[in-house]
């Protein structure tokens, strides 16, 4: 496999402390009785605003799979109930759907599975036409580009240049899982390409989920593919790897390769008996949270990148001091590297105790019933 990303932790699950093993890669050591019910990140996040999204059949969401903040308003993607774009405001109050029906119409849209916005424009991609559209929201015109490779994910960092991410199906050895693009209207140029063509995931069924994250943090992007074990830096030049996140104790070589890994990953897990897998990787400030499961089920582990410390190895994150849950999707708040965006669902808030639905109430405003669109929270990281 050739170098050419970077990157960030190796976790093993043993001990409280970190080493450095024979390669260099530092190795970030867990006690496994560490695992508490919740995780007070009371010294660490404030909570410093809750918006609730207005709920009526047009902007009624199914799932939340990805959240974008531009110009102070929310757009938020939910493929299988909307398969469209929700756009509300500051507030809250519900604006309108991003994609038409003639739009998609006209463009032949079938499966929008994940977005960005850059610079006054839209960028989707369709995974079923392997196609990029370029909105400009101003304007409302689009121009397409066909891509020459599977597209799942995309992630715009300057208005010429983005990544697309293609997943473990439809690869071939000419391009790479991940890929980097420079463009004009419609002419592509491929600049680099990240973890080659791997013939033993070519057949298989494991695709990537819309909560791929590909988030910037100092002068790298971090990436972290579903249902792989490693987080990694990618950077535009530097072709060393940094750190490796790593989960062993599992009793099965190479379960990545499985095909029934492939197809029905959480049911491999609890039947095969794995410790651990990790599925998902959200950043605030230099607080790097993971989504994993385990034959227990789901945890969240929150490790402090610059003070080199665990924080949370948990099954629910939450602030104490306010009696209230955290989300623990993060994602970012525009030109703010020390806020996310979390959500909490109706169901969700309906179970909390009642000394936080009357926080939610009393300090908020927020009076949720069953079936209402999810409520926003702005975290942010304390000094």
């Amino acid at each position: 496999m050739n170098l050419c990303y970077r990157f960030l932790i190796c976790i093993v699950l043993l001990y409280a402390c970190s080493t450095h093993s024979e390669s260099g890669l530092k190795e970030i050591l867990i006690n496994p009785k560490s695992i508490t019910e919740f995780g007070n990140l009371d010294p660490y996040l404030s909570l410093v605003q809750a918006i609730q999204l207005e709920t009526k059949p047009e902007s009624l969401i199914g799932k939340i799979d990805k959240i974008v903040q531009y110009q102070g308003h929310y757009y938020i993607l939910d493929t299988d109930y909307r398969n469209n774009i929700l756009h509300f405001d500051q507030y809250g109050k519900f604006v309108d759907l991003m994609i038409s029906d003639a739009e998609k119409e006209i463009y032949n849209m079938i499966r929008v599975v994940d977005f960005d916005i850059k610079d006054g424009k839209l960028y989707t991609i369709d995974n079923l036409l392997s196609a990029l559209f370029v909105k400009e929201l101003k304007s409302e015109k689009i121009d397409r580009l066909l891509l020459p490779v599977a597209c799942n994910n995309l992630s715009v960092f300057d208005s010429g240049k983005i990544f697309i991410y293609s997943g473990f199906i439809g690869l071939n050895s000419i391009y790479e899982r991940l890929n980097l693009f420079e463009f004009e209207k419609v002419n592509l140029k491929r600049i680099h390409g990240y973890f080659p063509f791997d013939e033993r995931l070519e057949n298989g069924n494991l695709t990537s989920k819309a909560n791929l994250r590909l988030l910037k943090h100092n002068q790298n992007w971090l990436f972290h593919e579903y249902a792989n074990d490693t987080i990694y830096a990618v950077g535009l030049k530097e072709s060393e790897p940094l750190y490796l996140l790593h989960f062993p104790y599992n009793n099965k070589s190479n379960y990545l390769y499985d095909l029934d890994f492939q197809t029905k990953s959480d049911d491999y897990i609890r039947n095969n008996n794995l410790s651990l897998k990790s599925f998902g990787m959200f950043v605030l400030g230099d607080l790097l949270s993971i989504e994993y499961v385990g034959n227990h089920g789901d945890r969240q582990l929150v490790y402090d990148m610059k003070a080199d410390t665990i924080i949370a190895n948990c099954n629910y994150l939450r602030l104490k001091s306010e009696k209230l849950p955290v989300g623990f999707y993060w994602y970012p708040v525009q030109r703010n590297p020390n806020q996310v965006i979390a959500f909490l669902e109706s169901e969700h808030i309906l179970e909390m105790p009642n000394e936080s639905i009357e926080v939610l109430k009393n300090k908020w405003g927020i009076i949720t019933k069953e079936n209402d669109n999810p409520l926003l929270t702005i975290l942010e990281t304390k000094k």
